[in-house]
């Protein structure tokens, strides 16, 4: 960004790394953002909760300074954390 700033072309193979780490991080959570997206679709409340919840905890783990893989797992563990009462509602 700083390139374009500046007037100058933003450099090539930054984009391209940008842009495949992308790709890899949407590929890698194709199958969670299809649950995701199937509790939003079956109660709002809940996938409201269930975001929100995530983005605590993350906030929290983070002040409390787990290392990044733990807070990618609490952060995940939160969010899914409601997901079973799909099956007992309704």
């Amino acid at each position: 960004m700083s390139e374009a700033a500046e007037g100058r072309p933003p450099s090539l193979k930054v984009c391209n790394n940008l842009q495949n780490s992308i790709i890899e991080e949407v590929n890698n959570k194709i199958d969670i953002t299809k649950c995701i997206n199937q509790l939003r679709i079956y109660d709002e409340y809940t996938y409201s909760h269930c975001i929100n919840t995530a983005v605590l905890s993350s906030v929290i783990a983070r002040n409390f300074a787990f290392k990044e893989k733990q807070l990618k797992e609490i952060t995940l563990g939160a969010m899914l954390h409601d997901l079973g009462k799909m099956r007992f509602q309704k």
